[in-house]
Formats: C-alpha cells, structure tokens, sequence
C-alpha cells in the first residue's frame, strides 16, 4: 500500500514528465493530403498562431505547383513560384489569425500533394 506522500510524488513525476514531453511537441501542426487539378488552384483557410511559421507544400513529382500566402486583410505574407512542385514558404503573422494558401498547379495533368503547417 502507497502512503499518501508516495502518490503525492509520483503525482510530480507524472506531471514533470506531461511538462517536458509537451515542450518537445510544436504547439501547432496541420497536415493535408489532397490532389489540385490541372491548370487549377486550391485554396485553404488556415489558423496560424502569431509568430513564424512554414508551410510546406510536396507534390507528386508530376507537375510545378506554387504556393502563395496571403494574411486575412489579404496581405501577401510570402510565396514559393519556382518551377518544382515542392514549395517551402516562410511566414511570420503578428496575430493568430486565419491565413489563406494558394496552391496553384501549373501543369496539365492533377497533382497529388501533402499540405503541412507549423
């Protein structure tokens, strides 16, 4: 039988352990997976906390996809439009807010991608 003092440390311990395991994990992640047609743009509306961020943008290999970041006063906070379907755009927000990205495909045949912010 555990004494009320051994709960109460194995009590800190646990917590300790939720505290330190907790900083390890970003507080914000999305990641989704989803096709844009060809010749087309797909648009997402995202909540991003205040501060940088990265969105990251990987296609399938077949077509140029650009990626374009706007604020919600639709502000452009940053792009990628170089001729790869893998994007990586750099965001710093000075509000949590919703921000929107364009995902637009420039081939002529629909691309498979993963969408990841953090």
């Amino acid at each position: 039988m555990t004494s009320y003092f051994s709960r109460k440390r194995i009590g800190a311990a646990v917590a300790v352990a939720v505290l330190v395991a907790g900083s390890v994990v970003p507080a914000f992640a999305l990641t989704r997976f989803s096709r844009v047609e060809a010749y087309s743009t797909d648009r997402w509306t995202v909540w991003v906390p205040s501060g940088s961020s990265m969105v990251v943008v990987d296609g399938d290999g077949d077509t140029d996809l650009d990626c374009f970041v706007y604020d919600r006063f639709g502000n452009l906070l940053g792009m990628d439009d170089d001729s790869t379907d893998y994007c990586v755009v750099p965001i710093y927000a000075a509000t949590s807010g919703n921000v929107t990205i364009r995902i637009q495909n420039l081939g002529r045949v629909y691309n498979e991608y993963r969408l990841s912010v953090e």
